[in-house]
């Protein structure tokens, strides 16, 4: 099953990451559903940024205040062109920028 609007390089990236879904033991609708969703997000992030930059976005599940959770994603800011970074965080409509914890605090202690 194709993804809404999927271009075609972003369409094989799907396949491939439902077969890894499929290989850890999801489900096959649960591997359909992951990979479809984290295709989209990725083209989206390429046509802001760049594929490499989308490429190397790492996507997880942050918990909600209201016990849900939402799927986030990660861009390292050094992937991206210093003159172009203000436009490309307005386009993605980030509204957090996260800070590893060893630059938060010495050595990494809380």
């Amino acid at each position: 099953m194709t993804g809404p609007n999927l271009t075609p390089y972003w369409d094989r990236w799907r396949r491939k990451r439902r077969t890894n879904y499929l290989r850890a033991g999801a489900t096959p609708s649960q591997a359909e559903a992951g990979s479809s969703l984290e295709a989209e997000a990725r083209q989206w992030i390429a046509k802001t940024t760049r594929r490499r930059v989308a490429l190397a976005a790492q996507f997880g599940l942050i918990p909600g205040r209201d016990g849900g959770e939402t799927l986030g994603f990660w861009i390292d800011p050094g992937l991206i062109d210093p003159t172009e970074r203000d436009a490309a965080y307005r386009a993605l409509g980030l509204h957090a920028v996260a800070l590893p914890t060893s630059l938060l605090c010495p050595g990494g202690a809380l």
